[in-house]
């Protein structure tokens, strides 16, 4: 486009010509060129040169909160054509993007994070021609072009992936104990998710020319989760759940791996301080846990289940040995009545744990492990599932903390209080006998009577460990407001971890 100047001409024509050419009664028959002395003036001049000039100061002034924003100013920067504006000005393009933009406001997002108002304002000097020295035709085209791909790149990315990044907003939001740089953060989300990057922004480009509405259809968030949100936000709830609502529709856009909808499945919320676990038929046994403390807080996370590990040992972490082991070395007592052994990292050996000094034990040359069975904090079962924070699911020792409300209590894996009934579930096909040995291995009496008599005659046997196959899908998740297992009212539970607060502080950013 060489310049916009020419569809000012055309209309002017259009107008002059339908004066002459009609003897009756015409809106334009007073018409004179005196009436159309401003369209001379240079406020309704319409310069390419100019329009690029109020793009570029445009791109290096607003805010940018989001990687559509880096990869619009980059789209201008490198003088790409105008997507929204032609010869013609623009066309109802516009008001088809506002319409979908104005539903999602309803879920509570300011529409400036949209550029709405600016939009609105030079649509209307665009269609009433109105423009002067300070709000100028080819500076009306600018904001429009600018502002209309900023917002659309907002919206489709913000509902396909989220507004907010999850591991942007989680991995900085928790800073590391003991770190006063402000550099290092706990890593609070470890799931695989999607992100807008270049080529969906030109597919997304693209679909602004050719085929906006089924673009923006598609853009629409999958998760079954989102619409139940929005049917709860539309019954004009709480402000308290209003809020709670907003942070949930925004985890529901989050591009991350959905619970299987059949088969086995094992999904911990972490706010509602349960776990559901599903069988083949779709049955749901629900459960208590004890997640990690506020200090230790449980990552988010999916996986599958590998196998269950019987009778573990507790290798104790590096940062517990230091913060509450370490200052009990030389004390053997201390050991003893824990069931701990020190082993040497290099040879190991099992350590006198009299021998050793807190400085020696802190070293990382040595790591400590509590003794495998009765007493032992893992409890008898561990759930395994490969990720890179050592966090799984598994039985324990102290049965009292179930009885609490406030199961947080951790250091981030997670307590099952009921395990044997959950491997029971995850191990379906196997037979009585099989499940005996379980049992038996774990310190529990057989059930069956073929069971109970090989077990008289001292014939039943053991087993090491129990391999899951297939593995079985396991989802660690957030939600603040969440369907009730196997049932349809949504309920609200309390916000653990405090991350709703400012989740909708950042969704309110524009």
């Amino acid at each position: 486009m060489k310049n916009l100047s020419g569809a000012l001409l055309i209309l002017l024509v259009t107008l002059l010509a339908a004066c002459n050419g009609n003897t009756g009664e015409h809106p334009y028959r007073n018409i004179s060129y005196k009436s159309l002395k401003q369209w001379h003036d240079d406020g309704y001049v319409v310069s390419n040169t100019r329009i690029r000039h109020f793009i570029d100061s445009l791109r290096t002034t607003v805010s940018t909160l989001c990687d559509a924003d880096r990869l619009t100013d980059d789209y201008y920067a490198q003088r790409q054509p105008y997507l929204w504006i032609d010869r013609s000005g623009t066309d109802l393009r516009c008001d088809t993007m506002m319409k979908w933009v104005d539903d999602v406001v309803r879920t509570g997002l300011p529409e400036k994070k949209f550029y709405l108002p600016q939009i609105r304002e030079n649509l209307r000097r665009l269609r009433a021609l109105d423009f002067d020295d300070k709000h100028t035709a080819s500076r009306t085209f600018a904001i429009l072009e600018y502002y209309l791909t900023r917002g659309y790149l907002r919206y489709v990315s913000g509902q396909r992936f989220g507004f907010v990044s999850p591991r942007q907003f989680l991995n900085h939001l928790s800073p590391t104990e003991g770190d006063t740089t402000g550099k290092r953060f706990d890593t609070l989300f470890d799931m695989p998710a999607e992100y807008c990057n270049a080529d969906y922004f030109h597919r997304a480009a693209r679909s602004i020319r050719h085929g906006l509405t089924p673009f923006i259809a598609n853009t629409q968030p999958d998760n079954p989760l989102y619409a139940r949100y929005s049917e709860a936000l539309a019954q004009q709830p709480s402000a308290e759940h209003r809020k709670t609502l907003e942070a949930n529709l925004e985890r529901a856009r989050w591009h991350t791996p959905l619970p299987p909808e059949r088969g086995r499945r094992v999904v911990v919320n972490l706010p509602s301080q349960e776990l559901a676990a599903y069988d083949d038929s779709g049955h749901v046994t629900v459960m208590k846990i004890c997640c990690g403390s506020t200090s230790h807080k449980t990552p988010l996370l999916s996986g599958r289940l590998s196998h269950i590990e019987l009778n573990p040992y507790w290798n104790i972490p590096q940062s517990i040995i230091k913060k509450e082991v370490a200052n009990h070395a030389g004390n053997a007592d201390y050991f003893y009545r824990h069931r701990y052994e020190i082993v040497d990292r290099k040879s190991g050996s099992v350590v006198y744990p009299g021998s050793l000094t807190s400085d020696a034990l802190s070293s990382g040359n040595y790591s400590v492990r509590q003794q495998r069975g009765e007493g032992n904090a893992l409890g008898r079962m561990i759930f395994r599932f490969p990720n890179s924070h050592a966090i799984y699911l598994h039985d324990t020792n102290n049965r009292g903390a179930f009885d609490r409300n406030w199961r947080c209590v951790s250091h981030g894996c997670i307590r099952v209080e009921r395990p044997m009934e959950l491997a029971t579930l995850l191990l379906p096909g196997k037979d009585s006998i099989y499940l005996d040995r379980l049992r038996y291995t774990v310190g529990r009496q057989p059930l069956s009577h073929q069971g109970k008599t090989l077990l008289a005659e001292e014939r039943l046997a053991t087993l090491n460990s129990c391999k899951l196959s297939p593995h079985v899908p396991v989802n660690i998740i957030y939600h603040t407001c969440y369907p009730t297992p196997g049932g349809t009212a949504l309920t609200y539970y309390p916000d653990i971890y405090g991350y709703d607060q400012p989740l909708v502080e950042q969704l309110h950013k524009f």
